[in-house]
């Protein structure tokens, strides 16, 4: 028997509790008595030293299962008299506190950590119903350990900031605004903010303490007004940064549109055989995105351009922005070649990319400064991959509060949790 309570004792890795015994109920859980090797009792009301006075309420906690058994550790805590808070007959008591149990929780820590282990990538539902837990436990469990907002006061730097907007429900409606920060390959969600306007956006970047502004290494967004202006007006002194997969999205929408433009007046003027032929020549131009074409490539693309030099020019130029943004090069060099670009596209008298051209002149800075360090939002469209998936399993997250907790644990969770256990 007292090999077995070493072992025990081993296996629980619980400090200053000794095994004193344990049992199998019908049920099959395991409960193990045990009682405390803690000498110390400090009086909740002054924290200091009491007197040992008899013994509390004995108590049963769960605790990480052993051998597939659902674990208890039922233990009857000492009890402590402060005789300083004492006043005549009215003793003041204390039950000692339980240094891997949380106060008034049935549950010990490493049991909790273990329920938001098991929450990640999962739903409160699921975890409540695989554990025999009550929902409103796994949620007072979620909320012990992250709060509602970011703490400035854990945060060290924040690098390169991301902002991004999702939508909560279908149809792109209600907005939320996520807010990240990447240093190297550590990625830690600092908000949801409600709504995606300049106003919500700037009082969040308020909040930021002036110790953390002055980490920000620059701003990754794409060409939303609300977040370009909020950032200028709040964080005067960072590089905003327009994340260059944005700027493609919106040039390759201008060659998407004209394309289908040429398309549908060529397949009215051809016949269906001769239409056929341009098959491979049409995937070509609409799934090139890296601007490299093979000798191959372009033997299919000659017969195409020639029943439509426009669709030839629009395609060559889509190419050659991309090439811009491909090459390493200093922000000075992309300006001038970006601006030669444009003034190629107004003398070809193409207007499929005026809108884009427009928007480009706009933005301009913020565009160039992708070729300063070659930095991304590509880090936020993981986490909005996240999020669509929890949003689906979840059957919808409308609540922030909720949103946010549950968004730190899926991205950071984790890091989060081994930082706290100490693994």
């Amino acid at each position: 028997m007292p090999l077995k309570k070493e072992i025990l004792n081993e296996l629980l890795e619980i400090p200053d509790i000794s095994v004193q015994r344990f049992y199998i109920t019908p049920q099959k859980d395991l409960v193990i008595c045990a009682k405390s090797t803690k000498e110390e009792i400090h009086c909740h009301k002054c924290g200091k030293l009491c007197d040992k006075y008899g013994m509390g309420q004995s108590i049963k906690i769960r605790h990480l299962p052993i051998f597939g058994h659902r674990t208890y550790i039922e233990i009857t805590p000492p009890r402590g008299i402060c005789h300083e808070c004492s006043n005549g007959s009215k003793k003041v008591t204390t039950s000692q506190k339980l240094s891997w149990c949380s106060d008034q929780s049935k549950v010990t820590k490493a049991y909790e950590q273990h329920l938001l282990l098991s929450l990640i990538n999962s739903t409160i539902q699921d975890v409540s119903i695989k554990e025999d837990v009550g929902y409103t436990k796994v949620v007072s469990i979620i909320d012990r350990y992250i709060g509602e907002k970011i703490d400035w006061g854990q945060i060290n730097q924040i690098g390169l900031l991301g902002l991004d907007e999702v939508a909560l429900k279908k149809g792109y409606k209600d907005y939320v605004t996520i807010v990240t920060s990447k240093i190297e390959d550590d990625i830690k969600i600092l908000g949801v903010i409600k709504g995606h306007n300049k106003a919500e956006v700037k009082e969040f970047l308020r909040s930021i303490p002036n110790k953390l502004r002055k980490t920000i290494k620059g701003v990754c967004t794409d060409m939303h007004d609300g977040f370009v202006f909020a950032v200028k007006e709040e964080l005067s002194d960072a590089v905003i940064i327009i994340d260059r997969f944005h700027v493609a999205k919106t040039y390759r929408a201008c060659l998407k549109t004209y394309r289908m433009q040429v398309l549908k007046q060529l397949k009215k003027k051809l016949s269906s055989e001769k239409y056929a032929e341009f098959k491979d020549a049409i995937q070509i131009v609409k799934n090139n995105k890296n601007g490299i074409l093979t000798d191959e490539e372009k033997a299919k693309l000659r017969p195409l351009f020639r029943m439509s030099p426009g669709l030839k020019k629009a395609f060559s130029f889509c190419r050659k922005l991309t090439n811009i943004f491909n090459s390493h090069i200093g922000t000075k060099k992309a300006e001038q070649l970006i601006s030669e670009w444009i003034s190629e596209v107004e003398k070809s008298e193409l207007t499929c990319y005026n809108s884009f051209i427009k928007t480009l002149r706009k933005y301009k800075k913020e565009i160039i400064n992708y070729s300063r360090d070659r930095k991304n939002s590509g880090f936020m469209e993981g986490i909005n991959n996240k999020i669509k998936v929890m949003k689906r399993r979840c059957y919808g997250i409308f609540n922030l509060k909720h949103f946010f907790q549950r968004l730190v644990l899926d991205v950071q969770g984790y890091a989060l949790l081994s930082i706290k256990t100490g693994l």
